[in-house]
């Protein structure tokens, strides 16, 4: 399970861009200014990778909106940024996950936190806060309509980035490999609708580059010794096959740093190019947003569900291996 983060709560004002479609205008009502929609950015991470990104975005965006940041799947501060975001007497919050996946289990508690999705999910039941003396998994409260977009997913925008950090360490694009590593958890590993969003991404990446090759590796976090040493050792198998054939590059498909240290031991006596950077801070990532706020403001309330659920009570030491299904999940296919 993500551990849940310390929130990031930054009030950002961005511009009017009567380019962007789906940009509102301001109008006046009771005396007050009043924005059409309010922006609520959800960040998987700290530091000043997303600081940057941040200011990145305020720099290309402007003041046509409202912008709070928020860590995702932190109820508390999630609900003190649509907190500020109505009292500046927004109309609609349109919240962004700034997350790789739309298929995560991350992205499922948050689909139930904001009421989008009935029950939290199975991975959320079987974490540890999930049992840490809650008497409800409270969700958000808001009195204006609230929508949650995608992910970046498989995003134009997203794989434009990752394939300018290839293109960085490329002499011939047409005689080289790329390997597009990607950190995961074991629910990650057997999703397929994830895999698929990954491949998708490569082939994205390939096409826009005419690189020789873009190949996926999966490296979990939260395996077992064993079980991230096999994946190490296949990843490092795998690079030095592809470098018999010419030269290697590996992109991390990671939002921010702190890859680098990881990547260098697997890689360690290898010809390969790396430098272990995420995705942020990219100023591009401005335009993401602004398709995904165009979007959203279009969209009408997705709450359905409104009432806090009570946690399960915790698995008996006896019953640990066996999995806890919410209903949602014992219906996916």
């Amino acid at each position: 399970m993500i551990p849940i983060l310390a929130a990031l709560a930054l009030l950002l004002p961005v511009l009017p861009c009567p380019a962007a479609a789906g940009m509102p205008e301001r109008e006046r009502l009771g005396g007050k200014t009043q924005t059409e929609a309010g922006a609520l950015l959800m960040l998987s991470g700290i530091g000043q990778d997303w600081a940057t990104a941040i200011a990145d975005i305020r720099s290309a965006l402007g003041k046509g909106f409202f912008l709070e940041t928020a860590a995702a799947s932190d109820s508390k501060a999630l609900q003190a940024a649509v907190d500020r975001l109505q009292a500046r007497k927004v109309k609609k919050i349109v919240a962004l996950p700034m997350l790789l996946s739309s298929h995560s289990a991350e992205m499922d508690e948050n689909r139930y936190l904001f009421g989008i999705r009935e029950h939290p999910s199975t991975e959320f039941l079987a974490s540890a806060h999930a049992h840490s003396g809650y008497s409800v998994v409270r969700r958000i409260r808001s009195k204006v309509p609230i929508v949650l977009t995608n992910a970046l997913d498989d995003h134009p925008v997203l794989a434009g980035i990752l394939a300018d950090r290839a293109l960085a360490h490329s002499k011939d694009p047409s005689k080289e490999a790329v390997v597009l590593v990607v950190p995961s958890v074991q629910g990650d590993l057997t999703n397929s609708q994830w895999a698929g969003t990954i491949e998708s991404l490569a082939d994205k990446i390939r096409k826009a580059t005419r690189f020789k090759s873009v190949q996926t590796a999966y490296l979990p976090d939260d395996a077992t010794p064993d079980a991230r040493g096999k994946a190490e050792r296949t990843l490092r198998a795998t690079v030095r096959g592809l470098g018999d054939d010419g030269r290697v590059i590996v992109v991390p498909l990671s939002l921010s740093g702190g890859f680098e240290r990881r990547l260098r031991k697997i890689f360690d006596g290898l010809f390969v190019r790396f430098d272990g950077k995420g995705a942020l801070p990219d100023k591009k990532i401005a335009r993401w947003v602004e398709e995904s706020l165009a979007k959203g403001m279009k969209l009408p309330d997705m709450r359905s569900f409104k009432k806090d659920e009570a946690p399960p009570a915790a698995p008996r030491k006896d019953k640990l291996s066996r999995p806890l299904l919410s209903p949602e999940d014992k219906e996916t296919p």
